[in-house]
């Protein structure tokens, strides 16, 4: 559901996983109409996907890097969204298709931020993905809403076996759903508790600075060291991956 804290998700994650490896990560914003991770990340760029439109049949990286800004903090490659509802209309399902195929072959990550309503943009990317993060603030709206996904995604035939996992947001002291009433009601694994820590993030938000700056920052929020914690399996398992 909308505020969950995604594109927050996406755009740090997307940060720590490259400042904590030596690992090519791109970073794409598909919420076309309004984006979300400029702001988060503080890139000014004037590109988007819409520009490889002429180029979509003979896609290759230098085409990718030649529309995408670079954080400067951490050096990740972001694909920004056009903040145009004329243009977001004129975006397809092969766009996203061609982009993620293509990407593959040149990136070690490919971080993709889906806006909340399902369209054809949004189901290409989900059938491309190796792994759907769903992220899930603990609480009952969350859970009802969570529940409307899945008997969604099977209308559509969107197999989320062995591909999806849950990353609670927002936890606190007072948070009255734990990780075990959310698994009561739901057979999916939680990859990762991500815990609130308002003063620090907000202030970052409302600075517009991103939250991460180095690969070894001192005083990280609560937030950030939980996602460099979840940054770290998904490291750990590839690095299995690449080793098998």
């Amino acid at each position: 559901k909308g505020g969950g804290g995604r594109s927050l998700i996406a755009s740090t994650l997307a940060q720590t996983l490259q400042l904590d490896s030596n690992s090519s990560v791109l970073l794409v914003d598909l919420n076309l109409q309004y984006g979300g991770v400029e702001t988060f990340l503080d890139v000014d760029h004037e590109r988007s996907l819409f520009d490889l439109t002429p180029v979509l049949k003979e896609l290759n990286d230098n085409h990718i890097r030649n529309v995408t800004a670079i954080e400067p903090k951490s050096h990740v490659e972001v694909l920004v969204s056009p903040r145009d509802a004329e243009i977001a209309e004129r975006i397809t399902e092969e766009h996203v298709q061609r982009l993620l195929r293509t990407a593959r072959r040149y990136y070690d990550y490919i971080l993709v931020d889906l806006s909340t309503d399902m369209n054809p943009v949004n189901y290409s990317a989900l059938e491309e993905a190796d792994r759907i993060f769903y992220v899930m603030t603990p609480d009952s709206p969350a859970i009802r809403t969570f529940g409307h996904v899945m008997k969604l995604f099977s209308k559509l035939s969107i197999d989320p076996t062995n591909r999806l996992e849950i990353l609670l947001n927002r936890i606190h002291k007072d948070t009255e759903l734990k990780e075990k009433d959310v698994k009561q009601h739901f057979n999916y694994p939680i990859t990762a508790e991500l815990r609130e820590d308002a003063k620090k993030v907000q202030s970052a938000i409302n600075r517009g600075v991103p939250l991460r700056s180095a690969s070894r920052e001192k005083k990280s929020s609560l937030f950030v060291k939980d996602i460099q914690k979840l940054s770290s399996v998904l490291l750990q398992q590839q690095s299995k991956r690449s080793a098998s």
